[in-house]
C-alpha cells in the first residue's frame, strides 16, 4: 500500500504576533480556510511573538529573524494578507516584505501573495521595488479592484493578479452567548444603545479631540459610545485620551481577545463608526450596518464594496462626522440587508483564496 503524500509545507509571512486584531484576525482566517478549502497545508508562520501564535492560533511559528532558517525547510512562500506592501506608513513595511519575498526566490522557493491590500506606495523607490520584486513571483491575489488597477499601473504583468477580498469576510464569530457574557462583565450595555467606535491616532489629525466630541454627540442621542481597541496598546491610550477629553462618561472595551470574539463583539453593537478596517469588516461581516472614517484608500476601497456611507478624515471634525452619522442611523434598517448580501458575496470571494492557493500548491508540487 502506498504511502499518503506528505502535506505541502508553507511558511506564511506577514504582520503577526504585534498585537493587531485586524491583522490577527487574517492570520486566523487563512489558517482556517487553507484546512477547509486550501488543501490543509503544512503551517509556519513568520511571527514577531511565536507563543502567541500558537497559543491564539494554534500554528506552529518562528521569529522572524529566523527566516533564512525556516525558509529552506518551506516548499512556497505565502505573503500573507492586508496592507503590506504599502509605504503611507513607513517605507520600511513594504522593504520589508519585499525583501522575504526575495529570499524566497533566492532559493527557488515559489511565492504566492495571498488576498494582498497593495499601497498607497507615493515614493518613486517603492514603486519600482515593488513593480521588479512581484515580476519575479508566481501567483497573486489581491483584496479589491483598487489594488490590481495600481499592480496594473506599476507594470506588474508576468504573475495571474485575480481580484478575491479580505480573507477575514471567511471568519466565524464566536458564538453570541460567549461575546454577550463578556460584555455584561464588563458592564458595556445590552440595551441596543451601544455604538462602537473604533478609531486610530494618524498624523496631521487630533483623533482624541475628534473622538470625544463624537462620543459626546452620540449621548445626547441617547447611544453609549463604546471604545474598541484593535491596536494594543496604541488604541487604548487613544481611548483614554478620549475619554480624558469628552464631557459625556465614554465606556471602553478592556482586555485582549481573540479576533473570532472581536467579531463578535460588533453583534453587541447597534452600529460601529470605524477608521479602522478590520473593525468594519468584522461589524458588516456579522450584518452590523457602519460608518467608515477613510484615512488610507483601503478603508474607501472597502466601503465602495460594501456600499456603505463613509465621510473622509481629511479635515474631519466631530460635528461633520455625527452629521454623516445621522444619515447613516436614518437607513440603518436597509442597510442591514445590504450588508448582509454584501457580506455573502465577499465571504464567497474570500474563500476563493483558498481554493487559488490548493491550485498554486498542486502545480508546484
Amino acid at each position: 500500500m502506498s504511502a499518503a503524500p506528505s502535506r505541502p509545507r508553507v511558511l506564511l509571512s506577514g504582520y503577526y504576533g504585534f498585537g493587531n486584531a485586524g491583522d490577527e484576525a487574517v492570520c486566523a482566517a487563512i489558517a482556517r480556510t487553507l484546512r477547509s478549502h486550501g488543501g490543509d497545508p503544512d503551517l509556519t508562520v513568520l511571527s514577531g511573538d511565536p507563543s502567541a501564535t500558537l497559543r491564539d492560533h494554534g500554528i506552529r511559528a518562528v521569529r522572524r529573524k529566523d527566516l533564512f532558517r525556516a525558509l529552506p525547510n518551506a516548499d512556497a512562500l505565502f505573503q500573507g494578507g492586508g496592507s503590506l506592501l504599502q509605504d503611507a506608513t513607513s517605507a520600511r513595511s513594504v522593504f520589508y516584505y519585499l525583501y522575504v519575498i526575495l529570499a524566497a526566490r533566492m532559493i527557488r522557493r515559489p511565492v504566492f501573495l495571498y488576498a494582498q491590500g497593495i499601497g498607497p506606495l507615493t515614493l518613486p523607490t517603492s514603486r519600482a521595488a515593488v513593480r521588479t520584486v512581484l515580476n519575479r513571483v508566481q501567483a497573486i491575489t489581491v483584496r479589491d479592484t483598487a489594488s490590481r488597477a495600481l499592480l496594473e499601473s506599476l507594470a506588474v504583468s508576468k504573475p495571474p493578479v485575480y481580484v478575491t477580498a479580505d480573507p477575514v469576510w471567511a471568519l466565524e464569530p464566536a458564538p453570541r452567548e460567549r461575546a454577550r457574557l463578556i460584555w455584561e462583565r464588563q458592564g458595556l450595555p445590552t440595551d441596543g444603545t451601544a455604538v462602537g467606535l473604533a478609531l486610530r491616532a494618524w498624523p496631521g489629525l487630533d483623533v482624541a479631540d475628534i473622538g470625544a466630541g463624537i462620543a459626546d454627540g452620540l449621548k445626547e442621542r441617547g447611544l453609549t459610545p463604546v471604545l474598541l481597541p484593535m491596536q494594543r496598546p496604541e488604541d487604548e491610550v487613544l481611548a483614554y485620551q478620549m475619554s480624558e477629553r469628552a464631557h459625556a462618561r465614554t465606556l471602553c472595551l478592556h482586555g485582549a481577545y481573540h479576533p473570532a470574539e472581536m467579531m463578535a463583539f460588533t453583534r453587541q453593537c447597534s452600529f460601529v463608526i470605524g477608521m479602522r478596517l478590520h473593525a468594519l469588516i468584522f461589524a458588516a461581516a456579522v450584518g452590523t450596518p457602519v460608518l467608515g472614517l477613510p484615512y488610507d484608500p483601503k478603508v474607501t476601497a472597502l466601503l465602495d464594496e460594501i456600499r456603505a456611507l463613509g465621510m473622509s478624515m481629511a479635515g474631519a471634525t466631530a460635528k461633520g462626522v455625527l452629521t454623516a452619522f445621522d444619515a447613516a442611523w436614518a437607513v440603518r434598517d436597509s442597510a442591514c440587508q445590504n450588508v448582509h448580501r454584501e457580506a455573502q458575496r465577499l465571504r464567497d470571494a474570500a474563500l476563493s483564496n483558498a481554493r487559488i492557493a490548493r491550485g498554486f500548491l498542486a502545480d508546484k508540487a
